[in-house]
């Protein structure tokens, strides 16, 4: 985990490394849902905004080997695992900047973001970038309040009521649906739990007002 400008950036538990039979249990099976998700959407660009550490890159990669996919984050040692995992490209956000990533309109087919918007201080610039990026989009986050009582019960982050550092936006089933529909077409929210995945397409006009 590390930190930059009070975004956390990585993982503060890894998932991936976790022993836990039933954590990594459900780490498969949310890993599985991605892959299929975009396996069924077959795009031939794809773009990440928060790669993290790259687990996304790999698991995109394996599933669909010809594609082009360009990796976006706040730190350059997260991108360099993110180019060892096999991104095509990495880019550098400027927390310093409004987010706009060196790309024209709508050069991707889809855009994914994975565990980012409940770290990132404005999730509706996050969700415009990506609109601007692509037409389609696969977001996901944790699914609230049942994250927070997982990890109470697994005596994890008592101090703060469970809720894992970094983690400063929180959304249950209605709110992702919400926040997503202003940006794109939502076509349905499920649930790989305790994430919830959000599936979306164009928007013809997104709503541009900012709360």
């Amino acid at each position: 985990m590390q930190q930059a400008d009070q975004v956390v950036t990585g993982n503060v538990f890894d998932k991936k490394a976790t022993r836990h039979p039933l954590e990594r249990r459900v780490v498969a099976a949310f890993d599985r849902r991605l892959a299929e998700l975009v396996r069924g959407l077959a795009p031939r660009r794809v773009v990440e905004i928060g790669c993290g550490e790259g687990n996304v890159v790999s698991l995109v990669k394996a599933a669909l080997p010809g594609c082009f996919y360009a990796a976006a984050d706040i730190d350059n040692e997260l991108l360099e695992k993110s180019a060892a995992k096999g991104a095509d490209r990495t880019v550098l956000i400027d927390l310093e900047k409004p987010l706009r990533l060196p790309f024209p309109d709508r050069d991707f087919d889809l855009v994914l973001l994975v565990e980012v918007l409940e770290h990132v201080p404005s999730p509706e610039s996050t969700l415009a970038e990506a609109a601007r990026l692509a037409g389609s989009a696969i977001a996901s986050v944790p699914f609230e309040p049942w994250w927070r009582l997982l990890n109470m019960l697994r005596f994890r982050y008592l101090v703060s009521l469970g809720n894992t550092p970094g983690h400063i936006n929180h959304w249950g089933r209605v709110g992702l649906h919400r926040l997503v529909a202003r940006w794109f077409r939502v076509e349905r929210v499920e649930t790989s739990f305790p994430w919830l995945i959000a599936v979306a397409g164009p928007l013809a006009v997104p709503d541009t007002r900012h709360d």
